[in-house]
């Protein structure tokens, strides 16, 4: 069962990535944020950019802790319960992430999104979601060239 879990997480994870890469280069093509003034100055079609990258980071996010890791950890420990700490420290143990502040600020990140934000932080939300949405997208080189580079092992073996 939590097998089909991972399956079905990294399928999602993989989808949300791909749309997570999309936003981020309609992004890198925009340039910074604070070339346009104040935030409030920030026309509609340029903020609603923006706003789709974080929405993306946030969902990406989502499915890389909630589907990917905790069915990774299932995995090894079918009994596991922990907090979110507990889940980020287990995968460390796992090899699946390197650095839990790392995550736990993505984490962060993730549930700012979800809820509402005001104008004057906006900037630097939108700047720490462009900083580390390269870190979530490297998720893709790691989990799945990493799957790949086995798949041709185990065909090798046969």
């Amino acid at each position: 069962m939590n097998e089909k879990l991972l399956l079905k997480g990294k399928r999602q994870l993989l989808k949300a990535l791909n749309r997570l890469q999309y936003s981020y280069s309609k992004i890198e093509k925009l340039g910074e944020l604070a070339g346009y003034g104040a935030i409030s100055d920030v026309d509609d079609d340029v903020l609603e950019t923006w706003e789709g990258l974080s929405s993306r980071f946030g969902r990406a996010a989502e499915i890389f802790f909630n589907n990917y890791l905790r069915a990774q950890v299932l995995l090894g420990d079918p009994g596991f319960r922990g907090t979110f700490r507990d889940l980020l420290n287990q995968s460390q143990k796992l090899k699946l992430v390197k650095d839990t502040s790392i995550w736990l600020k993505i984490r962060e990140l993730r549930n700012k999104a979800a809820h509402e934000y005001d104008e004057e932080s906006l900037e630097q939300f939108f700047t720490d979601i462009k900083k580390y949405t390269p870190i979530l997208l490297e998720l893709k080189n790691e989990i799945f060239l990493s799957d790949d580079n086995h798949n041709r092992d185990d065909k090798e073996d046969d």
